[in-house]
């Protein structure tokens, strides 16, 4: 139960169920993914559940739920094709506990449609049969025509940057809505930059609020030049900034990659406490940050048969991190 590095793309595991992980160390396994094989459409959760959607068996509108490191799995309502995914896409849930918090959201996100799918997770007994409630999947147009690319789960609440100097918030009250906040609080320059600042930008769920770490560059966007953390204030409209390391009594670490992040107890995953550990966008390696040293390192033992990460690797989180 540590968190692993699937060194494969979502997709790629449905091809045989195989996928290669590697540990925080660089070190390297395989893993079956047996029910997952034969999806058509895959995307990770920052909670560490596996959405698929659609199966090359008899019903091909069927989606479910994984865990990976319990083989649990949720049976979702069958899902409406008539978005038209593409197999890149990304998905969001309203809780890290599905199995027993009822009525957790799903969220299937279009990445460049202003359209989205969600259902409801209800548990058998609370007044629906979790593996039959068809009437639980809706489709549903946003509100304002904007396209969302990712989405942070907070407290059963989703928010998203609308631009850069607003956020959104996605709630369900029954049907979805949405409130665009202009938010202050980011700097107006960040040196070695004399004209503003441009950074990689990572939105993830800490205690029950919503935080977005920052890793700035300059003329070269695979080069960090600083990182900085921020805590979303939503009644002050404020992001502020965060000094004192990634929390936990100095015990956290921050796992990020392409669908987002996840925060977890470092000691308990054999994890380095107060660091960072990032795919890079551009060098698609493992870059470890320590935030109280402010030093930088790459983590990942290449082999001949895996000379790089691949753009799809994605961090594989327990799906209980407490």
């Amino acid at each position: 139960m540590v968190p692993f590095l699937v060194a494969t793309d979502p997709n790629a595991i449905t091809e045989d169920g195989h996928a290669i992980l590697l540990d925080s160390n660089g070190e390297r396994l395989t893993h079956d993914f047996e029910a997952l094989r034969g999806s058509t459409r895959l995307a990770a959760t920052c909670q560490g559940w596996i959405l698929s959607l659609g199966s090359e068996q008899e019903d091909n509108r069927r989606s479910f739920l994984y865990d990976p490191y319990t083989c649990d799995k949720i049976e979702l309502p069958r899902f409406d094709d008539t978005l038209q995914l593409p197999r890149d896409f990304s998905a969001a849930l309203s809780s890290d506990k599905p199995t027993t918090t009822n009525n957790t959201i799903v969220v299937v996100l279009h990445p460049d449609q202003t359209t989205l799918w969600y259902c409801r997770v209800v548990i058998a007994g609370s007044g629906g049969e979790q593996n039959n409630n068809d009437d639980a999947a809706d489709a549903a147009e946003w509100i304002k025509k904007i396209i969302i690319w990712h989405l942070t789960a907070c407290q059963g609440r989703f928010y998203f940057p609308a631009t850069m100097l607003e956020h959104g918030i996605l709630e369900f009250d029954p049907h979805p809505a949405i409130r665009v906040v202009a938010m202050g609080g980011l700097p107006e320059v960040v040196p070695p930059n004399p004209w503003g600042w441009c950074a990689h930008i990572c939105h993830f769920e800490m205690d029950g609020e919503h935080y977005q770490l920052l890793a700035y560059f300059y003329m070269e966007p695979a080069v960090t030049t600083g990182i900085a953390l921020y805590r979303m204030d939503v009644g002050r409209r404020r992001w502020c900034e965060v000094v004192d390391g990634i929390g936990g009594g100095g015990d956290r670490a921050l796992l990020w990659c392409g669908y987002g992040g996840g925060c977890c107890t470092a000691s308990r995953f054999g994890l380095e406490p107060d660091c960072v550990y990032m795919i890079h966008p551009f060098d698609n390696l493992m870059h470890v940050f320590n935030l109280a040293a402010r030093t930088e390192r790459v983590c990942f033992h290449p082999s001949e048969d895996l000379a790089k990460l691949p753009s799809g690797a994605f961090w594989l989180l327990p799906t209980n991190t407490d």
